[in-house]
């Protein structure tokens, strides 16, 4: 399934025009050959080929269609663009439409295009005039229509942006009738949607007490399936030898916190770790401290009101980092004053904290082959934090999947573990990119599957990508590769899970990013918040940033910062007003111009100055000559080529 086109009138409860934030209305056009154009007045639907359409495979590989992106100023709407078409999907998907705008859209499958006209409260009785087969929907429940709906039911939304804001939690819940589950219609990758994700998908109400911590042990568990799956390793080096590096780090910095439990005081914890044999056992010998204190924590929190008796009032912590030791200690966690035994919420507790204790008690040669200091060895002794860092590496992969699936399900929402890809800030958020898109799919082959109401619908054959705010945090190095890995990772990501097409949408401020798309490809939100038509704008692929800036961006003002235009456009003022130039102003301007970046600006200001100087009189030959010898070749070159157009257009009035 292909999304051609996309047409959306923000109309209030009376059917009448409303702007809404931001916009009256938006059109995209989202087809690789034709253009297309919904004319509110005549209702009609007009459409004709582009100039240049594109070629097949243009973007990449199959299942690749094609790439659109939405730019313009903040304020215009380009985010809520993307959330339009969020929700109104989601609304066709679970088969009652509730907004109220007008929306008209194009959707192609293997067989025809289909005209979705979305009439809202819009109760005027008016056909779109077209030639394609038109389905007409009205506001309210949309069973009568199942049959020509399963077109949207084979597609799966995936969604991401590295923003969190109030207006994604909001949609989050208003489309979302399953939260607790990962196959959803839209797959939702946004901040705010994995956080509230995350926090469900462990099954624990009390986990959102703490629902980052949540989300960062759930983001490094995705992260660490991504780095260190075999599949993913192999397009990896694939993109690597096209030059397109994914920032993969090579090693994860684990930290066991320090131990502070309040029940620290019931045996000596440092005598105890000194005595272990060697290093791995006194690591060893902490996480299963650490995880017996974080059972003892989950369930004194959840279950006292419950007159849950936590412990007998003897407690014997073990003297070695065995599982046969440990595993008794944890046992006598085992009876409820009203029950006289664990619940079942309890007794899983416990038993999955038993298995981590067991998986890592089994883990002491792994451990072994891992770093760490001398210096913090001696910190763990004392109690105080403990790092040792895990590398990367096909014989360590298994084992940290593992550990981190086993952490994560045992210590919600208590958690003593730190961990760190020692990342900037950019580079994490460009692998939450990629490991996001990876457990889309291959995490749960379910999620191929799109379902409702617990039953399954149909198998997803076409995915629609949309970002927003795609440049977000990303260094410019970053922004202007982002378009190729993209093109080249996507490929490899779905082209093996039955996916036939898949669309990319994103929003963006990045010239960078804007410089990859053709012009018909790209929608602009200008100032006066009505769609721009494309024809108006410059081709921006493969153009120059400069140029991109002042055209798709609106800065008509230039491209330098407004602060040091301020500047430099008051000096030349000054310079400029002989009369009231006093020497004190004289002095600033020149330390003004010092300031200035090389080029024809700050030469010009030079001349500027030295003419004011000189009271004017050098001859304007002489001032040519001091003006050139400051240029460099290509300014020079540039500076003659004006300097000869001006003669011409002389020579031409004369």
């Amino acid at each position: 399934m292909r999304l051609l086109y996309w047409y959306t009138r923000f109309l209030d409860v009376n059917g009448n025009p409303r702007k809404y934030h931001g916009l009256d209305d938006f059109e995209l056009n989202l087809s690789t050959d034709t253009k297309y154009h919904f004319d509110e007045n005549t209702y009609e639907l007009l459409h004709e080929p582009y100039r240049t359409p594109l070629p097949k495979y243009f973007w990449g590989n199959q299942p690749l269609y094609n790439f659109c992106a939405i730019s313009g100023q903040n304020g215009t709407g380009k985010s809520t663009v993307i959330h339009t078409i969020l929700s109104t999907l989601q609304e066709l998907f679970n088969r009652e439409l509730n907004s109220q705008n007008e929306t008209v859209f194009i959707i192609q499958n293997s067989k025809e295009s289909v005209l979705f006209h979305l009439k809202g409260s819009n109760n005027k009785p008016s056909e779109i005039k077209s030639s394609f087969t038109q389905l007409c929907l009205p506001q309210g429940k949309l069973t009568l229509y199942e049959k020509h709906l399963k077109i949207i039911d084979g597609v799966k939304l995936i969604y991401f942006t590295n923003n969190l804001s109030e207006s994604d939690d909001d949609r989050y819940h208003s489309s979302n009738q399953q939260p607790h589950a990962r196959a959803n219609f839209i797959y939702d990758c946004s901040l705010s949607g994995t956080i509230r994700h995350d926090s469900n998908d462990d099954n624990n109400s009390d986990s959102q007490q703490d629902l980052l911590r949540t989300y960062f042990v759930n983001e490094y568990y995705k992260q660490v399936k991504f780095v260190c799956d075999s599949t993913q390793a192999e397009y990896l080096s694939l993109l690597n030898q096209r030059q397109l590096r994914i920032p993969v780090p090579k090693q994860l910095s684990i930290t066991i916190r320090a131990n502070n439990n309040e029940h620290k005081d019931r045996f000596d914890f440092s005598q105890v770790i000194k005595d272990q044999k060697d290093s791995s056992e006194k690591i060893v010998y902490c996480l299963c401290v650490s995880c017996f204190y974080t059972l003892l924590d989950n369930l004194g929190h959840n279950y006292n009101e419950n007159k849950i008796a936590i412990l007998p009032s003897q407690i014997k912590i073990p003297n070695s980092a065995s599982f046969e030791e440990f595993r008794p200690l944890f046992e006598t966690v085992y009876f409820n004053l009203r029950h006289g035994y664990l619940v079942p919420p309890q007794n899983e507790l416990r038993n999955k904290c038993l298995s981590f204790v067991y998986f890592v008690c089994n883990s002491k040669e792994q451990i072994k082959q891992f770093d760490w200091s001398q210096s913090n060895l001696k910190a763990l002794e004392k109690g105080l934090p403990f790092t040792f860092t895990v590398p990367v590496h096909e014989s360590n992969n298994d084992w940290l999947i593992e550990f981190m699936e086993r952490y994560r399900q045992t210590c919600v929402p208590y958690y003593f573990l730190d961990f760190s890809w020692g990342l900037s800030s950019g580079e994490n958020n460009l692998l939450r990119l990629f490991s996001s898109l990876f457990y889309a799919f291959d995490f749960s082959r379910s999620n191929l599957y799109n379902w409702f109401a617990g039953e399954r619908r149909n198998k997803c054959d076409s995915v629609i990508l949309l970002i927003d705010e795609a440049d977000l945090s990303y260094h410019p190095e970053w922004q202007r590769q982002l378009i190729q890995i993209l093109a080249a990772f996507l490929p490899l990501e779905f082209g093996n899970c039955g996916i036939d097409d898949l669309q990319l949408i994103l929003t963006t401020h990045s010239p960078l990013l804007l410089g990859d798309f053709p012009s018909n490809n790209v929608t602009y939100l200008g100032e006066s918040n009505k769609k721009e038509k494309n024809t108006d704008r410059l081709n921006t692929f493969g153009q120059n940033i400069h140029t991109i800036l002042k055209d798709s961006f609106f800065l008509e003002n230039g491209t330098i910062g407004a602060f040091a235009a301020d500047k430099i456009n008051k000096t030349a003022e000054k310079l400029r007003d002989k009369d009231n130039l006093t020497p004190e102003d004289l002095k600033e301007c020149k330390t003004i111009i010092d300031l200035v970046a090389p080029g024809i600006l700050k030469s010009k200001l030079i001349e500027l100055y030295e003419e004011t100087e000189a009271g004017g009189k050098e001859s304007m030959k002489q001032r040519m000559k001091k003006y050139a010898k400051r240029l460099q070749p290509d300014e020079l070159e540039t500076f003659i080529k004006v300097l000869e157009e001006e003669k011409r257009t002389k020579n031409d009035k004369n």
